[in-house]
C-alpha cells in the first residue's frame, strides 16, 4: 500500500506571498492616505468658499444681534434697541444701521479671519438721530469732492467696527460676528506663485450703499496690525484713505496647505469679482490647471 504524501508550501513561495501581500497592502494604504488628503484639501477649500458666501448672504439679509446694552457712540449713533419692551416704541429700529461687514484677515497666522458688523448712523428715521438728512449727505462739501458715493455716504454716517462701551464706560471692539477657522488647518495666502507661503492680509468690505441700496465690494490691501488700531475699530482710518479702497480688480486667496501635495503642491485659487460683486455669486472657484488660476502663474 502506497503512503499518501501531503505536501506543503515551500519557504520560498510562503516568502514570495508575505512579499506580494505586503506590497499589496502598502499600495492600498498609500491610495488609501491619498484619497484622505485630497478630500480634506477639497473641504478645506469648499468649506472656505462657502463661508464668503454665507457673509454676502448676511449682508443681504441682515440680522441685528444686539441688544439695547450696546452702545455705539464712537461712530455718531446712540444705543441699538432690540428688546422686547422696546418695540413698541421704536418698531424694532434705533439710531443706528448696519450697512455691511468687513472681513479681516491675516491677523495671526493665516488660518483665522474676523468678521464684524459695520454700524453707523441712520439717515433721520427716527427720533434722537442728529437729522442727517439724504439731502444734507449729497450737500456736504466733502461728500462732493469723493470719487466714490457709497465710501463718501459710509464716512458721513460715521459707519466703523462694531464697537461697544461697557459700565465703565470704556471701549471696545466686539468679537466678530464670526470667527471662521479654516478646516484641516489649511492657510489662506497671497496669489502669485512668488508669493506662495505669504499670509493673505487686508480687509474685505461688503458693504450695502446709502445712495443707491446695491450692495459693493471693496478690498483694502495691508497689514491692519500695523496700520489700523484694530482694537478699536478704527473705520475713520480706513475711510481717510480711499487709495487703499479697490472695487475694481479681482480678490484672490489661494488655499494652501500640507495636504496640497496631492496636487503636486499647487494651490486652488477663490476668487471675489468685486467689479460685479453683488451677492454670493461673485465668489468663483477657479479649476486647479485654468490659465486663469491666479496661484500658480
Amino acid at each position: 500500500m502506497r503512503q499518501k504524501v501531503i505536501r506543503g508550501f515551500t519557504i520560498i513561495e510562503v516568502s514570495l506571498f508575505i512579499a506580494i501581500s505586503g506590497l499589496l497592502f502598502a499600495g492600498l494604504a498609500i491610495g488609501t492616505s491619498t484619497n484622505v488628503a485630497r478630500q480634506r484639501y477639497n473641504d478645506a477649500v469648499n468649506d472656505f468658499v462657502d463661508f464668503l458666501q454665507d457673509v454676502y448672504g448676511q449682508v443681504e439679509n441682515v440680522e441685528n444681534a444686539n441688544t439695547s446694552s450696546d452702545k455705539f457712540t464712537r461712530y455718531g449713533c446712540s444705543t441699538v434697541k432690540f428688546k422686547k419692551n422696546d418695540l413698541a416704541e421704536y418698531g424694532g429700529r434705533s439710531d443706528c444701521a448696519i450697512y455691511g461687514k468687513i472681513i479681516i484677515f491675516g491677523q495671526e497666522d493665516g488660518e483665522n479671519v474676523e468678521v464684524y458688523d459695520l454700524i453707523g448712523e441712520s439717515i433721520g428715521t427716527i427720533k434722537n438721530s442728529s437729522n442727517k438728512t439724504y439731502q444734507n449727505m449729497i450737500d456736504d462739501d466733502n461728500f462732493k469732492k469723493s470719487d466714490d458715493e457709497t465710501l463718501a455716504a459710509l464716512k458721513y454716517l460715521g459707519v466703523g467696527f462694531t464697537t461697544y462701551n461697557d459700565s465703565k464706560r470704556r471701549s471696545y471692539i466686539r468679537s466678530g460676528d464670526a470667527s471662521y477657522l479654516t478646516q484641516w488647518s489649511a492657510t489662506i495666502e497671497e496669489s502669485g506663485l512668488s508669493e506662495k507661503g505669504n499670509i493673505f492680509k487686508g480687509a474685505v468690505l461688503i458693504v450695502r450703499s446709502p445712495i443707491n441700496h446695491s450692495i459693493y465690494t471693496y478690498y483694502y490691501k495691508g497689514n491692519l496690525d500695523t496700520e489700523i488700531d484694530i482694537s478699536y475699530g478704527d473705520w475713520s482710518e480706513l475711510s481717510s484713505n480711499s487709495s487703499n479702497f479697490n472695487k475694481n480688480d479681482a480678490i484672490n486667496f489661494c488655499i494652501n496647505s500640507d495636504d496640497s501635495y496631492v496636487y503636486g503642491n499647487r494651490r486652488r485659487n477663490v476668487r471675489i469679482n468685486t467689479a460685479n460683486a453683488h451677492d454670493a455669486t461673485a465668489v468663483e472657484l477657479i479649476e486647479l490647471d485654468s490659465g486663469d488660476n491666479k496661484c500658480e502663474n
